[in-house]
């Protein structure tokens, strides 16, 4: 009886401490890869958007793509200047997406909700914010490391081409002078 005990307590402890771990630690293993990819095998810098172009059977840059999308991914780093996103925004779907480097989600807003022509804004990192002066176009980033997604959507539309061209003016870039 006193082994049965021992050995389910030994199972249940493993058990909760592999979760722990997994819950914790998978969602930054999986941002390191993607860092990684878009370093090594897109040859992107870091606070430079990759942009993906016309979809094809072997895009295989973002997991389970859309081919009806195209898609702008930056990976930022504001541990040592704030970085400013700008883009233009299509009069069809567009949606930018902020990921922290545990992968949350902490900002999207989409072409319904800008209400303009032009998106803008600055990521701020922690060490920053007391310089800053947060705003509509102004964000503390919840860790200096992540990466943004611009979706543009090009169903529907006659010349998916001149999106491609569009898609070309998203920037990502550090701020100099904070």
């Amino acid at each position: 009886m006193m082994k049965f005990a021992f050995i389910s307590f030994l199972t249940v402890s493993l058990a909760f401490f592999l979760h722990i771990l997994i819950v914790y630690y998978l969602p930054n293993v999986i941002m390191l890869i993607a860092f990684h990819q878009m370093t090594y095998k897109y040859k992107t810098q870091t606070n430079a958007f990759f942009h993906t172009g016309t979809p094809s059977p072997e895009l295989r840059n973002v997991p389970k793509p859309d081919p009806n999308l195209l898609y702008s991914l930056c990976t930022y780093d504001v541990s040592k200047h704030p970085v400013r996103f700008t883009a233009p925004v299509p009069d069809c779907s567009w949606s930018i997406s902020f990921y922290a480097r545990n992968s949350t989600n902490f900002y999207a807003t989409n072409d319904q909700t800008i209400g303009s022509n032009d998106f803008s804004l600055t990521l701020v990192g922690k060490k920053y914010k007391k310089r800053v002066k947060t705003d509509i176009n102004t964000m503390i980033a919840p860790s200096d490391k992540g990466m943004v997604i611009i979706r543009i959507s090009i169903m529907g539309h006659k010349h998916p081409e001149d999106l491609v061209q569009l898609q070309k003016h998203a920037l990502c870039t550090p701020v100099l002078s904070y």
